[in-house]
This record gives structure tokens, C-alpha cells and sequence, in this order.
């Protein structure tokens, strides 16, 4: 919600460029009441942007087996793949959303209900479909994503806002589920979730020692995989984050790539992400810390 689809993303550098003009009160955040699709089913999302091939022969295989318009089907396959497990009735309720503000078949004001027969046919017809088979391969990487966009939000200039059980994994999507009852779970319960607690808690017990205003320092890693860092120091804190995690479980993780810490104080160093494509729960070993100073 919001977002601007025109403008399809930054490097690195503009993001450091971007933190460095905020206002340390700006309010940051990864979802809201309103978001069409919470964070963790954008975690998934962009891992297709990794596994275009994949993600191809799948929609292939699935859209053989079922098939209804060409204009709202690809939407549901991404939707289905990065709710799931969605129930059909929760997955119908969506792609009516969906089909009705699209406005290509049926709309609010003038509901096509032939049509909308289809798309509760079709829906209930792919829920049946293995897709959860693709899920788990994305998983694998999505909480990578996951963790890192969380440290970054958590930890990058402004006031987090970590809306209602994002502290955990959240696969919502903004109708129907933004009118379900509240029932947050009390524990975690896999081992994403533990992560996605751990991340967060630790981050916002570190920003309370720092304060809004902490300045904020780019960061850069050395070495062969170091275009998969994001780095930054906020005052005696540095959080690392990983970009591009198919790439670098393919590359064979990070290798020989080292972050230097400036001279100064000691300093807290909080990673998110650092997982290589590893199931989740399984860390990786992140760059290698250095004593402040060394190169």
C-alpha cells in the first residue's frame, strides 16, 4: 500500500544516502492495517526475483492443472505460493477483492456472478495443488529476507513501528484477514518465528541505549561476496543484513568477506539474515568480526 511500482529499487549506496537525510522521528515500518501484503509474504515474493526459472516451470505445471483468466491468474499464483497454507475460503475471499477492484471482469458496483462462480471453482481447485512443495524451497531463503529487513527497519534512523505479531512470522494479506479477531500466538512457533524474536527483541533493547538520534554510518564489507552485505553503524551499534541470498548460498556463502569496524569504542554487532540459504534456524557464519581499526 503506498508503494511506488515505478521506481523498482535502490543500491545500496542511495539506501545509505537515504538513511543519512531521515529525521531521526520519521516512522519506519514493514507492515501496517493496510498493507496488501504483510512482510513475510514479501520475504517469499522476493525470492522469485532469484528463481526466475523455477518460478516458471511451477506456474507452468500448476496453471496446466487449473486455469481460469489470464489477467488474475499469475496474481494468484504468487498469492497462493507466499500466503500458504491458506484455506480456500481465505484465498476466494482475495481474488474477489482483487477481481473487483481490478475492474477487468466484475467490480463492486457490477458483479459479474458467472464470473465470480469461476473464481470460487478455481480457487477451491488450487488449494488442492502441491504448492506448498515450492514454498518450503523458497522458505529456505525468504528468511533471509525476513530477518534482514526487520534488523534493518529496527535498527536504520527513525521510530520502528513493528505492528500487531510481526515480531513473529506474519503471512497476512489485507483482505480478508484485516478484519479477522485478533489471536496472536504466545510463543513461537518455528524456528523462523524463534529468529524473527530473537532479531527483534535484541535490536529494540540496543536502540533504547542509543537513542533516536544516534548518527548514522555506512558501512562496507571486503571480499568476495561483499555485494551481499548491508552495513551501517548506528553510534557504538553496527547491524549487518544480507541482500541476494540465492546468489550467495550459490556462490557457497560468504567466503574470504570481512567487515572492518572504524576505530573508536567497542561496539555491539547485530546481524540479521546471515542464514545462506540454510534451513531456517540453521546460522551461517557471517563476515568475519574484526578488531576495530584493522583492514
Amino acid at each position: 500500500m503506498g508503494g511506488e511500482p515505478d521506481r523498482f529499487g535502490l543500491s545500496v549506496e542511495d539506501f545509505h544516502d537515504f538513511c543519512a537525510g531521515m529525521r531521526p522521528f520519521t516512522m519506519t515500518t514493514l507492515s501496517t492495517h493496510d498493507t496488501k501484503r504483510s512482510e513475510d509474504v514479501r520475504a517469499r515474493l522476493q525470492v522469485l526475483s532469484e528463481l526466475p526459472g523455477e518460478w516458471a516451470e511451477a506456474v507452468r505445471g500448476w496453471s496446466q492443472q487449473v486455469s481460469f483468466d489470464p489477467h488474475l491468474d499469475y496474481l494468484a499464483w504468487q498469492t497462493l505460493m507466499a500466503a500458504w497454507p491458506i484455506s480456500a475460503e481465505r484465498f476466494t475471499d482475495y481474488l474477489l477483492k482483487a477481481a473487483r477492484e481490478a475492474k477487468t471482469a466484475t467490480s463492486w458496483i457490477a458483479q459479474d456472478h458467472a464470473y465470480e462462480e469461476g473464481l470460487r471453482a478455481f480457487a477451491a481447485k488450487a488449494v488442492e495443488l502441491p504448492i506448498g512443495d515450492f514454498t518450503a524451497l523458497v522458505d529456505r531463503h525468504a528468511v533471509v529476507n525476513s530477518l534482514g529487513q526487520k534488523l534493518v527497519q529496527l535498527m536504520m534512523p527513525g521510530v520502528p513501528d513493528v505492528y500487531q505479531g510481526n515480531e513473529r512470522t506474519d503471512f497476512s494479506l489485507v483482505d480478508p484477514d484485516n478484519r479477522r479477531p485478533v489471536s496472536f500466538p504466545c510463543a513461537p512457533n518455528s524456528a523462523w518465528d524463534e529468529a524473527k524474536l530473537q532479531v527483534t527483541t535484541q535490536a529494540l533493547r540496543l536502540r533504547r541505549r542509543l537513542g533516536p538520534e544516534a548518527p548514522y554510518e555506512p558501512m562496507a564489507a571486503e571480499g568476495e561476496a561483499a555485494e551481499h552485505a548491508i552495513a551501517f553503524g548506528r553510534g557504538r551499534a553496527v547491524a549487518v543484513a544480507t541482500r541476494l541470498p540465492v546468489r550467495l548460498a550459490a556462490r557457497g556463502g560468504w567466503g574470504a568477506t570481512s567487515l572492518t569496524l572504524p576505530p573508536g569504542s567497542w561496539r555491539d554487532l547485530l546481524t540479521g539474515g546471515l542464514y545462506s540459504g540454510r534451513t531456517p534456524g540453521t546460522p551461517a557464519q557471517p563476515p568475519p568480526r574484526r578488531t576495530p581499526g584493522e583492514t
